[in-house]
């Protein structure tokens, strides 16, 4: 785990409640890094056993559970990233499994800059963007059915259609094609586009724009 805000005394206190040994090192800017000691196979600490920790205004930055000194390196390499990705957000608990593929993208400023500006720019730049942007979420959330994609707007099939393919038509290529680049841009403008939370940022790093 990587945490900031007053942070010491609930991730002490969670290791006591779940049976952990802890092993907790002040870094630099208010930041602390802690392990969580387990058996020969740990668990991941669900996300319920987490809340107390954000209710107590911590943010914090989880990895994925591994064994030995690899696994200790690895998870704690896993967490830094995950962590870099939450200062930018508005959550206050991200666990490295839930956004590895974000976490990775969101260090590679040039990525992120293309997918901003040449996969979603161009169907930003018209007054129909939110539509369309708002239609996409959903026909990708929907496993790309238009009529699941339709009902969860409220809209007809028909239209849901006709955004589709003007997404095309403005990107030059059917959605066979650009579909994964544009379901990774959105997902990373959903977890970025937000400010940080206005509470839990005493003893935090500023948050990276």
């Amino acid at each position: 785990m990587v945490a900031c805000g007053e942070a010491e005394l609930s991730i002490r206190a969670l290791a006591s409640r779940l049976g952990r040994r802890l092993l907790l090192v002040h870094a630099d800017s208010g930041i602390i890094w802690a392990w969580f000691g387990g058996g020969e196979d740990p668990d991941r600490i669900a996300s319920g056993e987490l809340e107390p920790l954000t209710d107590n205004g911590v943010r914090a930055a989880v990895g994925e559970p591994a064994g030995g000194i690899g696994g200790w390196r690895s998870t704690h390499r896993q967490t830094l990233a995950t962590f870099a990705l939450l200062l930018r957000s508005d959550r206050s608990l991200l666990h490295y499994p839930d956004v590895a593929l974000l976490a990775s993208v969101a260090q590679d400023e040039l990525l992120v800059d293309w997918l901003r500006g040449s996969v979603l720019g161009p169907l930003t730049r018209e007054d129909d963007g939110p539509d369309l942007t708002r239609t996409l979420r959903s026909y990708f959330g929907s496993s790309r059915k238009a009529s699941c994609a339709a009902a969860d707007l409220g809209v007809s099939r028909h239209t849901v259609t006709r955004r589709l393919r003007e997404v095309e038509e403005r990107l030059g290529q059917p959605l066979e094609v650009i579909g994964p680049r544009l379901e990774l841009a959105l997902e990373l403008q959903e977890l970025l586009r937000a400010s940080p939370p206005a509470r839990g940022l005493e003893g935090c790093p500023q948050p990276i724009p």
